[in-house]
């Protein structure tokens, strides 16, 4: 899913082995598991994130008009996490 994002900025694992000094291989295993770990951690969530239901939060809250507010202003934001979509990791 999120294969895209991590191969543009991929690492050639191999050619990198080659060219560490002996003496230095531990510490380039500890280096290449935690890009492991990382890579793992990133691909377990979509490319694009989820759309924002306002629909939904008009019908649940009181008070449609702070929805209304909160759509308009909130997708005039520059942040990534406003502009129509929601990131589900913070929930």
């Amino acid at each position: 899913m999120a294969a895209r994002r991590v191969s543009k900025s991929a690492v050639d694992w191999a050619a990198f082995a080659e060219r560490v000094p002996a003496n230095q291989k531990d510490c380039y295993r500890a280096l290449k598991f935690k890009n492991d770990e990382f890579t793992a951690k990133v691909n377990q969530f979509p490319a694009e994130m989820a759309a924002i239901d306002f629909n939904m939060y008009r019908s649940k809250l009181a008070s449609p008009a702070l929805v209304e507010t909160m759509e308009k202003e909130g997708m005039s934001l520059p942040a990534p996490f406003f502009l129509g979509r929601i990131c589900t990791s913070f929930f």
